[in-house]
Protein backbone atom coordinates (compact mmCIF):
# COMPACT_ATOMS: atom_id res chain seq x y z
CA UNK A 1 0.00 0.00 0.00
CA UNK A 2 2.22 3.23 0.33
CA UNK A 3 2.48 5.95 3.22
CA UNK A 4 -1.15 7.37 2.73
CA UNK A 5 -2.34 4.01 3.08
CA UNK A 6 -5.21 3.26 5.88
CA UNK A 7 -7.92 0.91 6.54
CA UNK A 8 -11.49 1.03 8.46
CA UNK A 9 -11.73 -1.03 11.50
CA UNK A 10 -15.30 -2.32 12.66
CA UNK A 11 -15.99 -4.32 16.01
CA UNK A 12 -19.21 -6.73 15.77
CA UNK A 13 -21.20 -7.63 18.65
CA UNK A 14 -23.78 -9.95 17.01
CA UNK A 15 -26.73 -12.08 18.91
CA UNK A 16 -28.70 -14.38 16.53
CA UNK A 17 -30.96 -17.06 16.80
CA UNK A 18 -31.91 -20.15 14.74
CA UNK A 19 -35.79 -20.78 14.69
CA UNK A 20 -36.21 -24.30 13.18
CA UNK A 21 -39.89 -24.44 13.22
CA UNK A 22 -40.72 -21.25 10.30
CA UNK A 23 -36.91 -21.25 9.63
CA UNK A 24 -36.09 -18.20 10.18
CA UNK A 25 -32.80 -16.75 11.62
CA UNK A 26 -33.50 -13.36 14.10
CA UNK A 27 -30.43 -11.34 15.27
CA UNK A 28 -28.89 -7.79 16.38
CA UNK A 29 -25.73 -6.42 16.77
CA UNK A 30 -23.85 -3.62 18.03
CA UNK A 31 -21.49 -2.30 15.47
CA UNK A 32 -18.64 -0.06 16.43
CA UNK A 33 -17.11 1.88 13.66
CA UNK A 34 -13.41 3.27 13.88
CA UNK A 35 -13.44 5.78 10.94
CA UNK A 36 -9.60 5.50 10.78
CA UNK A 37 -9.81 7.32 7.32
CA UNK A 38 -8.97 10.96 6.63
CA UNK A 39 -12.48 11.64 5.21
CA UNK A 40 -15.77 12.78 7.93
CA UNK A 41 -18.20 10.36 6.83
CA UNK A 42 -21.85 11.23 6.86
CA UNK A 43 -23.01 7.61 6.23
CA UNK A 44 -22.38 4.12 6.51
CA UNK A 45 -23.09 0.81 4.16
CA UNK A 46 -23.91 -2.05 5.36
CA UNK A 47 -23.95 -5.82 3.61
CA UNK A 48 -27.49 -7.58 3.41
CA UNK A 49 -26.09 -10.49 1.56
CA UNK A 50 -29.29 -12.49 1.69
CA UNK A 51 -31.10 -10.12 -0.17
CA UNK A 52 -30.17 -12.17 -3.45
CA UNK A 53 -32.94 -14.19 -1.91
CA UNK A 54 -35.73 -11.79 -2.68
CA UNK A 55 -38.25 -11.85 -5.47
CA UNK A 56 -37.20 -8.22 -6.80
CA UNK A 57 -33.29 -9.53 -6.94
CA UNK A 58 -30.96 -8.82 -9.63
CA UNK A 59 -29.94 -12.50 -9.16
CA UNK A 60 -33.94 -13.76 -9.21
CA UNK A 61 -35.01 -10.99 -11.99
CA UNK A 62 -32.30 -11.92 -14.59
CA UNK A 63 -31.78 -15.30 -13.81
CA UNK A 64 -32.68 -17.42 -17.09
CA UNK A 65 -33.22 -21.31 -17.40
CA UNK A 66 -33.75 -23.38 -20.67
CA UNK A 67 -36.76 -24.83 -21.26
CA UNK A 68 -37.13 -27.87 -23.70
CA UNK A 69 -39.80 -30.50 -24.57
CA UNK A 70 -39.34 -32.44 -21.16
CA UNK A 71 -39.11 -30.16 -17.78
CA UNK A 72 -37.57 -32.62 -15.17
CA UNK A 73 -40.38 -31.53 -11.72
CA UNK A 74 -37.06 -30.59 -10.14
CA UNK A 75 -36.18 -27.93 -12.10
CA UNK A 76 -39.58 -26.36 -12.19
CA UNK A 77 -40.12 -26.59 -8.43
CA UNK A 78 -37.10 -24.90 -8.03
CA UNK A 79 -38.11 -21.84 -10.46
CA UNK A 80 -41.42 -21.76 -8.45
CA UNK A 81 -39.30 -21.47 -5.36
CA UNK A 82 -37.06 -18.79 -6.38
CA UNK A 83 -40.18 -16.93 -7.49
CA UNK A 84 -42.05 -16.90 -4.43
CA UNK A 85 -39.65 -17.31 -2.12
CA UNK A 86 -39.20 -14.13 0.20
CA UNK A 87 -35.83 -14.44 1.34
CA UNK A 88 -35.01 -10.65 1.78
CA UNK A 89 -33.60 -9.34 5.34
CA UNK A 90 -36.83 -8.07 7.09
CA UNK A 91 -34.73 -4.85 8.58
CA UNK A 92 -36.94 -4.32 12.59
CA UNK A 93 -34.38 -1.03 13.77
CA UNK A 94 -31.50 0.83 13.03
CA UNK A 95 -30.21 3.39 16.17
CA UNK A 96 -26.96 5.18 17.11
CA UNK A 97 -25.38 4.31 20.27
CA UNK A 98 -27.80 6.98 22.09
CA UNK A 99 -30.95 4.48 21.30
CA UNK A 100 -32.02 7.27 18.99
CA UNK A 101 -33.52 5.64 15.19
CA UNK A 102 -31.27 6.15 12.29
CA UNK A 103 -33.13 6.69 8.92
CA UNK A 104 -31.61 4.07 6.53
CA UNK A 105 -32.20 2.76 2.44
CA UNK A 106 -32.21 -0.51 1.27
CA UNK A 107 -30.72 -1.15 -1.61
CA UNK A 108 -30.70 -4.75 -3.48
CA UNK A 109 -28.09 -6.43 -1.27
CA UNK A 110 -26.64 -2.73 0.70
CA UNK A 111 -28.16 -0.82 2.98
CA UNK A 112 -26.96 2.91 3.85
CA UNK A 113 -27.27 3.86 7.22
CA UNK A 114 -27.25 7.62 7.78
CA UNK A 115 -25.41 9.20 10.62
CA UNK A 116 -27.15 11.13 13.15
CA UNK A 117 -23.92 13.47 13.51
CA UNK A 118 -20.62 13.66 10.81
CA UNK A 119 -18.21 11.08 11.78
CA UNK A 120 -14.72 12.54 11.75
CA UNK A 121 -11.24 11.06 10.97
CA UNK A 122 -10.49 9.21 14.07
CA UNK A 123 -14.14 9.04 15.34
CA UNK A 124 -16.06 6.10 16.30
CA UNK A 125 -19.99 5.42 16.44
CA UNK A 126 -22.13 2.79 17.12
CA UNK A 127 -25.06 1.24 15.31
CA UNK A 128 -27.74 -1.39 16.41
CA UNK A 129 -29.25 -3.29 14.49
CA UNK A 130 -31.75 -5.73 14.85
CA UNK A 131 -33.14 -7.79 11.71
CA UNK A 132 -34.89 -11.24 10.50
CA UNK A 133 -34.72 -13.46 7.53
CA UNK A 134 -36.00 -17.02 6.19
CA UNK A 135 -34.05 -19.26 5.19
CA UNK A 136 -33.59 -20.61 1.85
CA UNK A 137 -33.89 -24.38 0.63
CA UNK A 138 -30.16 -25.13 -0.30
CA UNK A 139 -31.91 -27.90 -2.29
CA UNK A 140 -33.98 -25.80 -4.58
CA UNK A 141 -32.45 -22.73 -4.79
CA UNK A 142 -28.76 -23.47 -4.07
CA UNK A 143 -26.69 -20.98 -1.86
Amino acid sequence: PGPGYWQQRVDYVIDVAIKDEDQTLHGSELVTYHNDSPHTLRYLWFQLDANIFSPDSDSNLTSSSRLTERVPIEMLQAMTARQLFDGGVKIGEVKDGSGRALKYTIVKTMMRVDLAEPLPPGGETKVSVSWHYRINDARLMGG
